[in-house]
């Protein structure tokens, strides 16, 4: 994992994350807001040189319809994180990551199980 991504700190809100960084006086201090609507669960990814930021999308409603849990990506450049892209998803509550292995135990592949209430 990167170096950067180990001194961040995520809280989900009900219409946005916070994003907190460590400083050098070994306090947190607000880094970046997300738009996350309904967030109740987060989740680093780190794929190769990407890290990702999922969240997992939940209003908490009765209503079933379809939800946008969205996917954060890093900019190393603009020291931010920046929507990387939406996934539809129907009252999630957690975000699981794994890593899986083929047969020959050579390729695999980083899954996501984003698990209904």
């Amino acid at each position: 994992m990167h170096e950067y991504y180990k001194y961040f700190l995520v809280f989900c809100i009900v219409s946005s994350s916070i994003v907190y960084k460590l400083g050098a006086n070994l306090k947190f201090s607000e880094h970046q807001r997300i738009e996350t609507h309904g967030a109740v669960d987060v989740s680093v990814l780190q794929l190769h040189s990407l890290t990702l930021l999922v969240f997992a999308s939940n209003r908490g409603d009765v209503v079933s319809s379809p939800q946008t849990s969205v996917v954060y990506r890093w900019d190393s450049t603009a020291q931010s994180f920046f929507r990387h892209t939406d996934i539809q998803t129907n009252r999630v509550n957690k975000i699981s990551s794994f890593i899986a292995t083929d047969s020959t135990g050579q390729g695999f592949s980083t899954c996501l199980k984003l698990s209904k209430i």
